[in-house]
C-alpha cells in the first residue's frame, strides 16, 4: 500500500513517445505525488519510470468506432490499484502544467465533484466529460467510471477526447 501519498497522477492511455517525458516531468513538477501509468499488455513500457498497471486492451467498438472503452477499463484498471488520497486522472498525452493543480482543487473542488477542463467536454454527451484530466478523491472517481457501461459499438458516439 501507498498511504503515504496525499496524491497520486492516474495517466491513463497508450504509450507515445513523451509519455516517459512526461512522467519524468510529473516527478518533478509533483515530487510529493505517487505516479502510476494504466496502459495495455500491447504497449512498450521499457522507458517507463513509474508504476505501471497493463491491463488487455478492450479493443475498438464496431461498427461505430468508439475508444471510450479504453478510457473506461484503463481507468477502473488503475484506480484499483490506488489508496485513498486525491487523485489527477489524466491522458499519457497531454501534460497538466499547473503545478498548483491540487491546491486549487482543495481549495475550490467541492469534494463529492469532479473538477475538469471545460475543454473537450459536449453539452449532449450527458454520461461523461472530457478525459484529458480529472481531479477527485478515489471514491468519486470510481463511482464515475464505474457508473459508464461499457459501448457495444452498435450506436455512433462522439468521444469527447
Amino acid at each position: 500500500m501507498h498511504s503515504k501519498y496525499k496524491y497520486t497522477i492516474l495517466m491513463q492511455g497508450s504509450v507515445s513517445k513523451w509519455t516517459s517525458d512526461i512522467i519524468n516531468e510529473y516527478s518533478v513538477r509533483f515530487p510529493d505525488a505517487r505516479i502510476v501509468l494504466s496502459t495495455w499488455t500491447t504497449e512498450n513500457i521499457d522507458k517507463i519510470n513509474c508504476e505501471v498497471i497493463q491491463s488487455e486492451p478492450p479493443g475498438i467498438t464496431k461498427p461505430h468506432k468508439s475508444t471510450i472503452n479504453y478510457q473506461i477499463v484503463g481507468t477502473s484498471k488503475g484506480l484499483k490499484k490506488i489508496d485513498e488520497g486525491i487523485i489527477m486522472k489524466c491522458r499519457t498525452d497531454h501534460f497538466i502544467h499547473n503545478s498548483k493543480i491540487f491546491e486549487i482543487y482543495e481549495k475550490e473542488c467541492p469534494k463529492e465533484k469532479i473538477m475538469i477542463p471545460n475543454h473537450g467536454t459536449f453539452e449532449f454527451i450527458n454520461y461523461r466529460t472530457t478525459d484529458f484530466c480529472q481531479i477527485a478523491t478515489k471514491k468519486i472517481l470510481e463511482d464515475y467510471w464505474s457508473s459508464i457501461p461499457l459501448h457495444d459499438g452498435k450506436k455512433l458516439i462522439m468521444d469527447a477526447s
